[in-house]
């Protein structure tokens, strides 16, 4: 069950979550599942909500053209999340609280399963079909206290899944694959196979050792692609949406331990990017970077998981997770809060350079700072071309944020989430990047001072004169910690124009004040300069695609001799004005911050 916030990153940091149990939680769920007679649908990135009377007779078919150009959009992969998290919070609330009502309620609408003409909204298998197969085989491996009319209707329904959906997509998606490579990793199919073979090893159906040996092949070769020099990823949310279908299959395999130390290195790299893009001070938020989705918390059950199996600082972040945020898969029980240590994790530069980003951070806690940009090297269509984008995140908020999705419908909102002016990067001479081809250059720490330096000059390409761009930033730790940031962008020609768009979290407020730009809510206040220029209050703007986030366009010029942009990022406590003193020169910046005395002089990229 999920509040049906509007499709904006930043709608959930402004939503607290219950301060709630686990027991309680799964109570208060079972008891909306029990009252509901309608399976109401938000299909949340196109702002729909549908309603489909339960028990469901069969696959909802009858439904309207959702985006021109994409005629079969896939209603379906929304109707399953919506199925599958009442049948498992049913499952939970019957077989861990010993709830009957809720128990009578999933054996019949596992049952009414028997009576579906297919089970996939596009034939003859989708995603929905490989939610199902998930499901079933969970809540169909223990026979105890269900009546056999209605377990043998469920069981007939999930053998015609398999053989009359999975096996003739089987034949034609994987059959005739034996070497795999890095595209055969989209998440769909792939969630679909593990699904599949799930449940096949459930029925001990004669298709179940093929369906099996052909997931293992995925998932090594996810492994293998994950640890190489151009990691794979997804992204933060669908990595986290593979890796849930992926560690559902290998917890119930026969030889789920040798997986599991096998997939150590490859799956600690997911582990490590949930924890350090984690928002400090709410451990169910991610960094806002490529389609990052806060309505799909698949990540937190493979999270457990990786918890039970290999401890570390993981542990910590789930217990500091609301269980009005878990998915019912691990509100039911995946994990044991009673091992989680209650130390929060200390950064780890060896950490910082995760598959898809670079994270500078003080800590987990809501005063500490995190700054995260993108740094991916595939292409992916879940990705954006925002290598060198950064977030800055502060108590439960991002303050500087990104659309954090990707619109596919034709218009101005697509135009925001990936167009042009979508990222932080820099624009050279009106021209975004085009490739993800990002590197890191530099990753260190010297006491209070964290710096990373990307190269990001062949993510463009088609710029006349083009010689190299950097991005490099730094933490500034304290009571009032700073980020600053200079771009490098060295042209061979004269002058040439670099604009910017800086996005401002949803409802915070901004101000302008001495040739500053401020951002604020009643706790914190960021102030942001620019490289000695002047920022006035006409280069505030609201995009009209966006959803929540102003955004301060600025425009700038770099030159031969002078190819160094600044920015600090300050912050200062709501209502004050103390913010720092700033001495530019051509090549270096001399920061003195009010708190601590501190001074420090930072040099650009040479």
């Amino acid at each position: 069950m999920h509040e049906k916030l509007p499709y904006d990153p930043g709608a959930y940091e402004l939503t607290a979550p219950a301060p709630i149990t686990r027991e309680e939680e799964l109570g208060r769920r079972a008891r909306y599942e029990k009252c509901r007679k309608e399976l109401d649908v938000y299909y949340y990135r196109i702002g729909y909500t549908l309603a489909f009377p339960l028990p469901l007779r069969d696959m909802p078919m009858d439904l309207p053209a959702a985006i021109p150009g994409i005629p079969n959009y896939p209603w379906g992969i929304w109707t399953s999340w919506e199925l599958r998290e009442r049948w498992y919070t049913l499952y939970a609330a019957w077989r861990g609280q010993g709830d009957e009502p809720s128990g009578l309620l999933l054996k019949q609408e596992l049952a009414a399963l028997d009576t579906w003409h297919t089970f996939a909204e596009l034939p003859p298998a989708d995603l929905c079909t490989g939610h199902l197969a998930a499901c079933l085989a969970d809540l169909l491996k223990n026979r105890a206290d269900w009546d056999g009319n209605r377990y043998d209707s469920a069981v007939r329904a999930a053998n015609r899944l398999i053989d009359r959906n999975i096996r003739p997509w089987f034949e034609k998606t994987w059959q005739s694959k034996t070497t795999l490579k890095p595209q055969d990793l989209h998440n769909i199919p792939c969630i679909i196979l593990f699904g599949a073979a799930l449940l096949a090893r459930t029925l001990a159906h004669p298709l179940a050792p093929v369906f099996d040996e052909k997931a293992r092949t995925v998932l090594d070769t996810w492994c293998t692609e994950r640890l190489s020099p151009t990691p794979y990823t997804e992204g933060t949310a669908y990595d986290g949406f593979f890796l849930d279908a992926a560690t559902q299959w290998v917890a119930g395999h026969p030889e789920k331990d040798l997986l599991i130390r096998e997939c150590r290195d490859a799956f600690v790299t997911a582990a490590d990017a949930w924890l350090y893009l984690t928002l400090p001070g709410r451990s169910d938020l991610h960094a806002p970077l490529a389609d990052t989705e806060p309505e799909m918390p698949f990540w937190m059950n493979a999270a457990a998981l990786f918890a039970d199996w290999y401890g570390g600082d993981i542990q910590w972040l789930l217990s500091h997770i609301s269980p009005s945020r878990m998915p019912a898969r691990l509100l039911g029980g995946i994990f044991d809060p009673l091992r989680l240590p209650e130390t929060a994790p200390k950064p780890s530069r060896n950490a910082d350079a995760l598959v898809s980003a670079v994270v500078l951070r003080d800590g987990w806690e809501p005063g500490d700072c995190m700054v995260a940009a993108s740094c991916t090297r595939i292409e992916h269509g879940h990705l954006h071309y925002d290598n060198g984008s950064l977030v800055i995140g502060r108590d439960g908020r991002f303050f500087i944020t990104d659309p954090g999705y990707q619109q596919y419908r034709q218009d101005e909102e697509r135009l925001f989430t990936i167009g042009r002016d979508a990222h932080n990067c820099p624009v050279i001479d009106t021209t975004a990047q085009t490739r993800r081809r990002a590197c890191t250059t530099e990753l260190s720490e010297d006491g209070g001072l964290q710096t990373v330096c990307l190269r990001l000059t062949d993510c463009y390409e088609n710029i006349p004169g083009l010689l190299d761009v950097f991005r490099r930033f730094w933490l500034v730790s304290g009571e009032r910690p700073a980020v600053v940031v200079c771009d490098t962008i060295r042209m061979n020609r004269d002058r040439t124009e670099i604009s910017y768009a800086w996005h401002g979290g949803t409802n915070l407020a901004w101000a302008f004040s001495d040739g500053m730009a401020r951002l604020s809510n009643e706790k914190y206040a960021l102030w942001i300069a620019a490289g000695g220029e002047i920022i006035t209050a006409d280069a505030l703007t609201r995009h009209a695609g966006s959803r929540g986030p102003l955004t301060l366009l600025y425009k700038t010029f770099v030159t031969r001799n002078n190819p160094h942009i600044w920015w600090v990022f300050a912050f200062d406590d709501c209502g004050e004005r103390d913010f720092p003193a700033l001495v530019w020169d051509e090549s270096a910046l001399t920061l003195s911050l009010p708190s601590g005395g501190m001074r420090i002089r930072l040099e650009a990229q040479e």
